[in-house]
């Protein structure tokens, strides 16, 4: 009878340890999230920063930073996110980045002269829960 008690014991463990794991693991994907906006809005704020330099003035869309020297051609965004340039002119611009695994969206506002490339080092910060 006590190797019962310990089997299911040990089987309560093993169970108790996997939900926990899993449970973790959730939140590694959550982050993992965040981290592709952030990175994806870094990548955006670097090339607002080399367009304003040459043209005097923000981007108003993701196309023209993507076209020519400003993004290299080169400015994709990572699975799931997307980004919109909400305001652009010569002194501000504006985007939204929302995930698709995410109910947040992320708004980012940056103004010239450019800060250096922002560090987002408390990058929920710029996020909101949907309404």
């Amino acid at each position: 009878m006590p190797t019962l008690i310990r089997l299911l014991a040990l089987a309560f463990l093993v169970i108790g340890a996997l939900f926990l794991r899993s449970l973790m693991h959730g939140d590694r994907k959550v982050d993992t999230y965040y981290a592709a906006l952030r990175a994806d809005l870094r990548m955006v704020a670097r090339a607002q920063s080399a367009h304003l330099s040459a043209r005097r003035r923000y981007a108003r869309s993701l196309d023209s930073l993507a076209a020519g020297r400003f993004g290299n051609g080169d400015l994709h965004l990572s699975e799931g996110v997307r980004i919109t340039i909400t305001h652009a002119d010569e002194y501000r611009w504006e985007a939204v980045a929302t995930h698709t695994q995410l109910p947040t969206r992320c708004v980012y506002r940056d103004t010239a002269p450019p800060r250096s490339v922002p560090s987002f080092s408390d990058f929920r910060r710029f996020c909101e829960s949907p309404p």
